[in-house]
């Protein structure tokens, strides 16, 4: 009886990653398409956008975990139902629980491989796809280091400690020396923010080194007359959708503790914490389906109601944030609501199809 569990789950796996292989070939020439224009300006080149792509690549695929998923179970279950093999794996004594049991070994899988694709993985090479692409694109002014990022502008050299997102920069100091290499000012920053095309610094100590002394000011606020252009810092305008979930739970309690909103990030946190659940959801919503209406028919059909599905999910949870945001919902029900629906879904349409 063990070779029945050993088949479902090869087979249902097997679907899975190879739904996942063809997402990602489309991701990569769309994202490969995308970075054309950037070709060219500095030290950008086609090598340096290939490497980006390809490093930026394993936080897109932990995205399409859930769809990849859902269609992937669709596939591989309506094989062995449109072979009759389900009806033989029940006639050898498995019932549709059993069945769907041996599916969710699948969905732990999965689990496992999303959540160490997606927060072990993906951060740390698409830090390194950033810091290609910043360093190329700005003609190697910048360059990104384990200790944060140094960035050269005509006589300032700065610090930033750690680059959050492409508006968010915490701990910068700021050298500035004069024509003859002489440091005539240091200006550090607990954080800073762009806003209204410009840099905000904050809790900012000013220091002028003159000749014969020393004199040092502490201002609470003020503009940053620097050219950094946040584009090159990190690349991504998706801000928190991007970060690792240790990465988002470190910059809430960054805003917390600086009195500031942190609505918007403590919703992403929170999805990505249902993601790897939404992925079992996902396998579990393809089974009743499977067992009913789509039993015998086409390939053609099974991915339709896959994709269909899939991004009505993707729909439903990109909506709700937003919603959550405008209406004050607790950014915990906002994030989940989307997978409790569909996991619902599931159940009642796993009770219904039930003999």
């Amino acid at each position: 009886m063990k070779l029945i569990p050993k088949y479902i789950v090869t087979t249902v796996f097997t679907s899975i990653m190879l739904v996942l292989l063809i997402l990602m070939g489309l991701e990569l020439l769309i994202s490969f398409i995308g970075q054309l224009p950037k070709i060219g300006h500095g030290n950008y080149g086609l090598l340096q956008a290939i490497f980006y792509v390809l490093l930026d690549m394993p936080f897109e695929l932990y995205n399409f975990f859930p769809m990849a998923s859902l269609i992937g179970s669709l596939l591989g279950l309506g094989v062995l139902a449109s072979q009759s093999e389900l009806i033989v794996i029940q006639a050898a004594g498995f019932s549709k629980w059993q069945i769907t049991a041996t599916v969710l070994r699948v969905a732990l899988i999965i689990v496992v491989i999303s959540v160490v694709l997606g927060e072990i993985i993906a951060p740390y090479t698409e830090g390194y796809a950033n810091s290609i692409q910043a360093m190329s694109l700005s003609d190697s002014q910048s360059l990104q280091t384990g200790q944060g990022a140094w960035i050269r502008q005509q006589n300032n050299f700065i610090h930033i400690d750690k680059v959050v997102n492409n508006k968010h920069l915490k701990k910068i100091i700021s050298y500035k020396f004069n024509n003859d290499h002489q440091l005539v000012n240091i200006l550090s920053a607990n954080f800073a923010t762009f806003t209204h095309g410009q840099w905000i610094l904050h809790h900012v100590l000013d220091t002028q080194i003159l000749s014969n002394k020393v004199i040092s000011q502490a201002i609470p606020v003020q503009s940053w007359s620097i050219n950094i252009n946040p584009t090159l810092l990190k690349n991504d305008d998706n801000g928190p959708d991007n970060m690792s979930l240790f990465g988002l739970n470190d910059y809430i309690n960054y805003l917390k503790s600086n009195g500031l909103q942190a609505a918007l990030y403590q919703i992403n946190f929170w999805k990505r914490i249902f993601q790897p659940l939404a992925t079992a959801v996902m396998i579990f919503l393809a089974i009743p389906f499977v067992f009913g209406s789509l039993r015998s028919v086409t390939v053609g059909v099974r991915i339709l109601t896959g994709v269909t599905m899939g991004f009505l999910f993707y729909i439903l949870n990109q909506f709700f944030a937003p919603i959550s945001l405008l209406y004050q919902v607790p950014p915990l029900l906002g994030a989940s609501l989307p997978t409790i629906l569909f996991a619902f879904i599931a159940v009642l349409t796993m009770i219904m199809k039930k003999s």
